[in-house]
């Protein structure tokens, strides 16, 4: 993040920015640094990467990319883990309003859109070079070009499922959780029952999660976020049917925190962890955390996890909407 050190768009020695190019690329780090010019006489400040994946399989993967990388080239790579919510957006902020940006970050593509068009990102078009030439094309899809340059080299796309417990839907003759319909009779069987566990986790919260989850309770129900013309992209909530279509997704809300814990803060921890730690029986999530978590805490539900596609309104879909969300480096 920031400017060329040289000022004119060329990599004269080893730089900062340069090392984060390569070294955010996991285990591509190598053919990228010989493709970006990197040579091995070291630097002195080491590279800050802030990571928003810190799952202990996560964390042992890329210090192992780390220690490769400083091994290779005599540059220290320092990794500071955070949350993937609110935590991350702190961190990053802050760094940069003390003058001291990091110089890789994990970034989801709305982050990206907002970092973008601060002027805070180097185009990473050379990287995505390298990436294909090593492996393959990356999907268009994926991407996000910002005034003309790629601003994201992903690295992951996570679906969106509806994790629930089988031991529970079956125990109780309840159908998967797959539309409006189901999630409710289950969410609602499941809360008044005598077992110590609430139906699902529905948030309302301002959070990247509370965001995630009201996208795709609007999308479940039909209704368009937004809308291009053109090149200008408008927010298409209050327009056309959709305006009756967030209503409808307001008014379930409002029923649905009945079968919940009280979710107004939650954030991307809380939700797996409310699955994980045995409070919820339900749980929408982009990635699969509350399968691993279940697994990496020894659950004896870890089993009895399964997934399905996003919940969607039968009364006005004849099918589920999936989703996914394409995550990755940027600098």
């Amino acid at each position: 993040m920031g400017q060329d050190p040289t000022g004119d768009g060329s990599r004269k020695q080893v730089s900062r920015r340069a090392v984060v190019a390569a070294a955010g690329v996991g285990g591509l780090s190598t053919g990228l640094a010989g493709c970006l010019g990197l040579g091995g006489g070291g630097s002195s400040e080491p590279v800050k990467y802030i990571s928003n994946n810190n799952s202990p399989q996560f964390k042992e993967m890329l210090r192992g990319f780390a220690e490769d990388f400083e091994e290779e080239h005599d540059i220290e790579v320092d990794i500071e883990f955070t949350e993937i919510g609110g935590d991350y957006g702190q961190r990053v902020s802050q760094l940069i309003q003390g003058g001291n940006p990091p110089d890789i970050i994990n970034a989801e593509q709305f982050r990206i859109g907002a970092y973008a068009t601060q002027d805070i990102l180097r185009p990473v078009d050379d990287v995505l070079d390298a990436v294909e030439e090593q492996e393959e094309k990356v999907p268009e899809k994926f991407g996000f070009v910002y005034d003309g340059n790629h601003r994201l080299v992903p690295a992951v796309a996570s679906v969106t499922n509806n994790w629930y417990r089988s031991d529970i839907y079956d125990e109780m003759g309840l159908a998967p959780p797959t539309t409006w319909e189901a999630e409710r009779e289950a969410a609602q069987a499941i809360t008044e029952a005598d077992n110590d566990l609430y139906g699902l986790g529905y948030t309302t919260s301002a959070t990247v999660y509370g965001s995630y989850h009201a996208w795709t309770r609007l999308w479940g129900n039909g209704a368009e976020v937004a809308a291009r013309d053109g090149d200008t992209v408008n927010v298409a909530l209050d327009s056309g049917q959709n305006r009756d279509r967030v209503r409808e997704v307001l008014e379930r809300a409002q029923q649905m925190v009945e079968y919940s814990p009280t979710a107004t803060n939650w954030d991307w921890g809380e939700i797996y962890e409310s699955y994980a730690g045995g409070t919820t029986a339900t749980a929408v999530y982009s990635g699969g955390r509350p399968k691993t978590q279940s697994i990496g805490q020894d659950r004896e539900w870890a089993d009895a996890t399964k997934r399905v596609s996003n919940p969607y309104n039968s009364s006005n879909r004849d099918a589920p909407l999936g989703n996914s969300a394409a995550t990755g480096y940027a600098s």
